[in-house]
Order: structure tokens, then C-alpha cells, then sequence
């Protein structure tokens, strides 16, 4: 099945452009060489390598420029794009570095502008650590042995400094390296238990029907179609996270991004604390979604199905899109519960509403018609144990797949939905 244009680079691109700002994930940078100097390299070096520490990895664009407040796509030429060569930043990192960053380089087409798309992945088992010094003019320190560069929530490529932050850093490479355990362990036991969850505690209902009434003013429910996560720990705690500051470093730390568009969108003019929680709301071009975060613990969200807001796919659903999407949402889900549990179960809830107004559209030549169903909406939920979520996330995902398209009349493999799952964890869009 072929990609769909709804996940292509040209896609991908015009969505790094879309969020029009700087992020953990992302940097812009003018029309420009891979240099010209050793300290232009060091300086871009720095960058690619901080993303390659910060969970999810990430873009580098390069070809935009600032002007008057908003960023502009102005392009590269032949030899700017040229330089960026991956192995040519592999030769100069390796004088540098403990490590090689993975970096790939893509030359996108956009509007007729030619921009130059710098891919980096998260690192695997070990930090990438810088091993020499690089001094520029006036002796000026670019590069500093012994550090470990990581990027910001204020889109900066930083050494850590703090203890604090390097406890934050330490803790995710551990927890990569318990989640792949426990992944292997899970592969010996064989597939995990799909369990349908039971209503939550009833505690919550003031917190979920406060949530509804943001959506409603925000347009973000019936009769308008919407897709949806809700997050909610089995056992209600009140306080389970009493800071403000903490829970918006969990949102920062279990954000997933990687596509153009992160998950959950957080929108730096409508980032917003209330009383019990933090929310953030965005309306821009064909993203239009909401989030609640409680201290509670509970995470709702919402979001328009993208494709309503473009003028070929207005009343679809894209089929690779939805497993993107549902991967996605579960993805967070693990990130989120390891980050505000130690143990203890949680209720997952997942869907889309107006799919009788919303064909599924397949994107391939083996596939002639649209998939229509009667089905109104899709509702799946999941009754998971901390080390379920941290484990079998994809699997569960793989099923509330699978059974959108059921509704669809569509019988697709588990597995060909696996291979599309790992196509965008590997971002092989």
C-alpha cells in the first residue's frame, strides 16, 4: 500500500512549517552551508546531536528565514543542500563525538521552493557525548569535552548543567533500557491480554464533565466529528500531581513528535492553568483540538479530523493517518503513565466520532473504492497495568486499528498494521 499524501515528506515539511516557532523537535535555520568554517560545523553539530539526546530525536529545516515575526520558506541552492551530506557530518562528528548522530538528509520540494530536511533519531543505547573541545575565533569554546547537549522546551542546544537535569536525562535513557527489557520479556510470554475496561471511577466525573464543557465552547464535540484520548488512573488521587511546574514538565516529557505536528499540541498563547489543572487550546489552519491535564492525573483530549480543513480529503479518513494517529495516542499513553505512576492500572479510552460522514480512504493503487460504514462512531478502551502500557503500547494500538477498519468492512493483518506502525516510529514517512 502506498503512502498516502497525507503522510508524505512534502506533508511533513508543510507541517514543521505550520508551527511557525522553534521547539524541542525543531529548528529553522537560514539558506546555508554545512560550515562554511570548522565553528559554522561545530555549531550545527551541536544541534544535530542534542536532538539526537532529547526523546523522539528531531528536524532541522533548513532554507527559512525570520521576518517580521513569522517564519519563510526562502530555500537552498544545489551546493547548500549538497553539503549537508550526511556523511560529511559523519567525518566531522567523529573527531568530536563519542558517537555518530543518525542523521538523514532530504531535499523537499514545497511551493516551488526547494528546502532542505535534516531527519535525526533518538539515540539507542547510549547518550552521544562530545569528546573534544572546538574553539572558534578568539578562542571562543564552541564544542566542550566531557558534555552532553540536549535541546530545551526553549528550543535551545544546551550542555546539561543542573543536577536536576541531568537526573531528567539519566532517567530516560534508563527507561529505555527497562522498556526494551520488559519488551523482551513480553515477547517470551507471548501476546498480551486484551482486556475491555470497565467505567472509571466515579470521582472523576466532575473533571471529565469540566473537560466536555471546554470542548463544547470550543466546537469540539457532537455534532461535530472529533477524535479523542482520555488517560485516567483506575485509583483516584486528588493531589497525585500537586505542582503546576511538574505537570507541565510531564506533558513536555511525554509528548510524542514524530511527525510535523507534535501530540499534544501545545499552544504557547492559549497555554492556560486553572484550578485544578493545565489546558491548552489551538485553532490554526486544519488544527483544531483541545487538552486537559489534571492533577488528578486525568488527560483528555480532542481534536477535528484534520482532513475537514483541506479541499481534496474534506469527509475522509485517511487509513495510514488513523494508524498513525492511534499509534500515536498510545504511545503518549505509556510515556505518560510511567511518568505519573510507579505502579497501578489505568483505563485507556480511544475514538472517532462521525464516521457514517467520513469515508476511508485507502491511498493505493490495489484499492479502487472509499469504505463507507453506517457506524457513527468508533469507542475502544483498555483496562492496562502500568508495565502493560510500558510494554505492549503497540499491540493495543494494532487492535483499536484493526477494529476502526472493521467498521469499515475492511479486514486488514495485524501485521500489515505493525509494519506501518514501524514505518512511523522509524519516521520512515
Amino acid at each position: 500500500m502506498a503512502d498516502s499524501a497525507e503522510n508524505s515528506l512534502p506533508t511533513l515539511v508543510r507541517q514543521l512549517l505550520d508551527r511557525q516557532g522553534e521547539s524541542r523537535s525543531l529548528d529553522y535555520k537560514a539558506p546555508m552551508l554545512f560550515g562554511p568554517n570548522k565553528q559554522g560545523k561545530g555549531d550545527i553539530l551541536k544541534d544535530i546531536v542534542a536532538f539526537s539526546n532529547t526523546r523522539d530525536g528531531g528536524y532541522i529545516l533548513v532554507g527559512v528565514e525570520e521576518s517580521g515575526g513569522k517564519f519563510i520558506p526562502r530555500g537552498v541552492s544545489e551546493d547548500q543542500a549538497a553539503s549537508f551530506d550526511p556523511t560529511k557530518i559523519g567525518v566531522f562528528a567523529k573527531n568530536h563525538f563519542s558517537l555518530l548522530p543518525k542523521v538523514s538528509s532530504h531535499v523537499v520540494t514545497l511551493d516551488g521552493v526547494d528546502l532542505l530536511l535534516l531527519r535525526v533519531e533518538e539515540f539507542d543505547g547510549e547518550p552521544i557525548v562530545c569528546t573534544k573541545d572546538l574553539h572558534g575565533e578568539k578562542g571562543k569554546l564552541h564544542l566542550r569535552a566531557g558534555s552532553i547537549y540536549v535541546r530545551t522546551a526553549d528550543a535551545q542546544s544546551v550542555a546539561i548543567e543542573s543536577g536536576e537535569s541531568m537526573r531528567a536525562f539519566l532517567d530516560l535513557a534508563v527507561q529505555k533500557r527497562g522498556d526494551a527489557l520488559l519488551t523482551q520479556i513480553r515477547g517470551l510470554v507471548g501476546a498480551p491480554t486484551i482486556v475491555e475496561a470497565s467505567d472509571p471511577s466515579d470521582a472523576y466525573k466532575a473533571e471529565i464533565a469540566a473537560a466536555i464543557k471546554l470542548y463544547s465552547q470550543e466546537e469540539l464535540t457532537d455534532p461535530k466529528p472529533y477524535w479523542y484520548l482520555e488517560i485516567i488512573p483506575k485509583v483516584y488521587e486528588e493531589d497525585r500531581i500537586p505542582a503546576i511546574n511538574r505537570l507541565r514538565e510531564i506533558r513536555r516529557e511525554s509528548a510524542v513528535s514524530l511527525r510535523g505536528w507534535d501530540f499534544p499540541h501545545v499552544d504557547r498563547e492559549k497555554d492556560q492553568i486553572f484550578e485544578d489543572g493545565i489546558q491548552s487550546v489551538t485553532h490554526w489552519d486544519r488544527y483544531h483540538e483541545a487538552h486537559r491535564l489534571y492533577r488528578s492525573g486525568l488527560f483528555t483530549w480532542r481534536r477535528q479530523p484534520g482532513e475537514d480543513f483541506t479541499d481534496t480529503r474534506a469527509g475522509s479518513l485517511s487509513y495510514v493517518s488513523a494508524i498513525y494517529s492511534i499509534t500515536e495516542h498510545l504511545i503518549f499513553a505509556s510515556r505518560y503513565a510511567s511518568l505519573i505512576a510507579d505502579s497501578g492500572n489505568f483505563v485507556v479510552r480511544l475514538g472517532v466520532t462521525g464516521l457514517k460522514d467520513h469515508v476511508l480512504r485507502l491511498d493505493s493503487d490495489a484499492f479502487y473504492d472509499d469504505y463507507s460504514t453506517a457506524a457513527d462512531r468508533f469507542d475502544r478502551s483498555y483496562d492496562l497495568s502500568l508495565e502493560e502500557l510500558r510494554t505492549s503500547h503497540l499491540d493495543f494500538a494494532a487492535d483499536a486499528a484493526r477494529r476502526l477498519f472493521d467498521l469499515y468492512g475492511l479486514d486488514i493483518a495485524l501485521d500489515t498494521i505493525k509494519a506501518w506502525q514501524a514505518k512511523f516510529i522509524n519516521r520512515e514517512f
